[in-house]
């Protein structure tokens, strides 16, 4: 049936009409019994007149106006109809709407229910909550009314937004906050000044507030991060750059006397790029981020160090080959000092996989990948570097040599990693144990000084040849001895034809 539909009668002197106006939703129980929703406020008395094929006829007044009706068929065909008037007699009763959050089974939260009343049977529209989508618009109030549970679930959020504090080393805000938005899942380059100058005072850039670790990417909740900053002993002016002092967590306690093997003899003249990781390149590394080690360090089975607790130690490697790491979690010593959790990656070292605690001071271990742009790069990776159509390293093009100079355009992350882009738009890795920032001059041939071996291995074991005083030879690339063990130094080599020679220059003498 339909709300408010008419049914004329013509009265028995033929002058009027007998009308009956039925309503309501009529949905039949189990129980075989009728139940009338949705009734419309009845009009006690009914009408007298009503509009009939576009004329007003008049009307033999009802009692009532309303009526529920109710038909009976046999094989379709109408064999009676009830007229059954009503009065607004039933009481209302009363109910709250209590949202219920779908993914956690609870009420959503900042929410208070209020207290409505309403007919039983009825449909009641659900309440709108900023950010939840009910999963039905309408719920029925129950016969004996009370608490209605209406399920939501929660809308996915498409930006959240990372603020930016500057504060001095008191709390107090240096500079105005700034705020950016992005889509969740978008990286998120962290940046600051260096310095910042405030009434004439110049405050120098010291670290990240509690050591929280940097955002990399804009999350499904709005982020904040807090700089600090300390007043200047010597002046200067505001403006971007790199910092001056990069994050310094508290130095953990370091071995006292490190089983540190004898120094092998090395040029005088280095080969290898030796200029120190930029500052503030060593950023509090995320989770799940590679680190290395620039110092000697132990891996410990306790986040306090003790010495009882140490499973391996970690000798200072050349950059190429340094103690790489898998940031597993966080933890604090007793007396505050900041731990990386960690999983050894160094794959084939007999160290591999082994999981402990290790300092997350930047004087020790830094991020494996750059964490800023730079404009030039040179190749180090003695096996090259390979360039590639994807910033996910997939597509590749072509293979870089050991000595390469790279010129830079771009900067960009993925996931945990970041990537540089070339001129041609096309990427290579930012791994600082494959490319090195600046230009720097690769060994091209060497001169034999005194007599010399050659050897199948780095190790200089397994003799293959020798060569005499003046010969000379095509340096393929550099590299050290040990890769692997990650206990001893290691020591320079060139790759020549044929195998490995020594680079120590009592023996030969290089020409770039």
């Amino acid at each position: 049936m339909y709300p408010s539909e008419f049914t004329p009668s013509l009265d028995l002197d033929g002058t009027s009409f007998q009308a009956f106006f039925y309503n309501g939703d009529v949905p039949l129980y189990s129980s075989g019994n009728f139940v009338f929703n949705n009734l419309t406020k009845q009009v006690i008395p009914g009408p007298t007149t009503a509009t009939i094929d576009g004329q007003v006829q008049r009307l033999v007044q009802n009692p009532y106006k309303y009526y529920m009706n109710l038909n009976y068929k046999v094989a379709k065909q109408m064999t009676f109809v009830f007229f059954l008037p009503y009065q607004d007699n039933v009481q209302t009763i009363a109910y709250k709407i209590i949202p219920y959050d779908r993914a956690t089974g609870k009420p959503i939260p900042n929410y208070t229910p209020e207290e409505k009343s309403g007919m039983p049977g009825d449909k009641v529209d659900v309440p709108t909550i900023s950010g939840y989508t009910p999963e039905t618009n309408q719920v029925t109030i129950p016969a004996a009314g009370g608490d209605i549970i209406a399920y939501y679930t929660k809308t996915p959020a498409s930006e959240s937004k990372i603020t930016v504090h500057y504060e001095d080393e008191a709390g107090h805000s240096i500079q105005d906050a700034t705020t950016t938005s992005g889509k969740i899942g978008d990286p998120y380059n962290a940046s600051h000044p260096a310095t910042i100058t405030k009434d004439g005072t110049v405050y120098e850039y010291v670290g990240v507030k509690d050591n929280r670790v940097l955002p990399t990417k804009y999350a499904e909740t709005d982020q904040t991060i807090t700089y600090l900053y300390k007043k200047s002993s010597s002046g200067g002016t505001g403006g971007g750059g790199t910092p001056t002092t990069p994050i310094q967590p508290s130095t953990p306690t370091t071995p006292a006397t490190p089983i540190i093997p004898a120094t092998p003899i090395t040029p005088s003249t280095p080969v290898t790029p030796t200029n120190p990781d930029e500052p503030g390149g060593g950023l509090i590394a995320a989770k799940s981020a590679a680190v290395y080690s620039v110092k000697p360090i132990y891996l410990y089975q306790g986040k306090n160090f003790k010495k009882s607790q140490r499973i391996a130690f970690y000798t200072k490697k050349p950059r190429i080959n340094r103690p790489m790491f898998v940031v597993t979690g966080y933890a604090r010593s007793n007396t505050g000092k900041l731990r990386y959790q960690v999983r050894d990656v160094n794959h084939r070292a007999k160290t591999a996989g082994k999981r402990g605690y290790i300092t997350a001071s930047t004087k020790y271990v830094l991020p494996v990948y750059y964490q800023s742009n730079h404009k030039t790069l040179t190749v180090i990776n003695p096996r090259g570097v390979n360039e590639y159509r994807q910033k996910n390293l997939t597509g590749k093009v072509k293979n870089y040599r050991q000595g390469t100079v790279l010129k830079v355009k771009g900067f960009v992350r993925h996931n945990l990693t970041t990537r540089y882009q070339l001129s041609n738009g096309h990427y290579i890795t930012g791994n600082r144990k494959l490319v090195i920032s600046g230009q720097y001059k690769q060994p091209k041939r060497v001169i034999v000084k005194h007599r010399i071996n050659r050897y199948q291995t780095a190790n200089l074991t397994k003799r293959n040849g020798s060569y005499k005083r003046g010969q000379r030879m095509t340096i393929k690339h550099y590299t050290f001895s040990h890769a692997t063990n990650k206990q001893k130094r290691g020591t320079m080599r060139f790759a020549v034809k044929g195998g490995y020679i020594t680079a120590n220059q009592k023996f030969v003498r290089v020409n770039r």
